[in-house]
C-alpha cells in the first residue's frame, strides 16, 4: 500500500526529531490495512526517564507546529511522562519509558499490521 507524500513527509519529520532527541527503538505500524480505523498509522518508541519521555514529546510538538502548523488533537499522559500519547488524527504517537512500553506488551498487540521502514521507503508485513 503507497504513503501519500503529505502523511510521508510528515512521519518522517517525527521520526527525524525522536532520533535528534535520542528516542529509542522505533516503530512505524500502518494500521491502513484494516478498514474503518480513526487513524492510519501509529508510532512507537520508547525514552529512558520521564524527563526523556516529556523532551520527546515536547520536540515533537513543537516541530510539527513550526513546519506544518498543526497542534495535536489530543495530547494524554504529560502528567507523569510514563506513557504519552499525541494524537494527530490520522497518526497516534506513543512515546513509553522502556518498562511501561515492555509491562502493556504494546509491540505484540500490533504485531499482525505491517511496519513502515520510513527512510527506506518499504514496508515489512510482519505476519507472512
Amino acid at each position: 500500500m503507497k504513503i501519500y507524500k503529505k502523511d510521508y513527509y510528515f512521519i518522517k519529520k517525527i521520526i527525524k526529531n525522536i532520533n535528534l532527541i535520542k528516542g529509542g527503538n522505533i516503530k512505524v505500524i500502518d494500521i491502513r490495512p484494516k478498514k474503518n480505523n480513526l487513524f492510519n498509522f501509529f508510532i512507537i518508541c520508547e525514552g529512558k526517564s520521564n524527563l526523556h519521555v516529556k523532551s520527546i514529546y515536547n520536540k515533537i510538538v513543537e516541530s510539527i507546529y513550526k513546519i506544518f502548523k498543526i497542534k495535536p488533537y489530543n495530547i494524554e499522559g504529560k502528567i507523569n511522562n510514563k506513557w504519552v500519547l499525541i494524537d494527530y488524527n490520522f497518526l497516534i504517537i506513543n512515546i513509553f519509558l522502556k518498562k511501561i512500553r515492555i509491562y502493556y506488551n504494546i509491540d505484540n498487540m500490533w504485531k499482525n499490521y505491517p511496519i513502515i521502514d520510513i527512510f527506506k521507503k518499504k514496508i515489512k508485513y510482519n505476519y507472512e
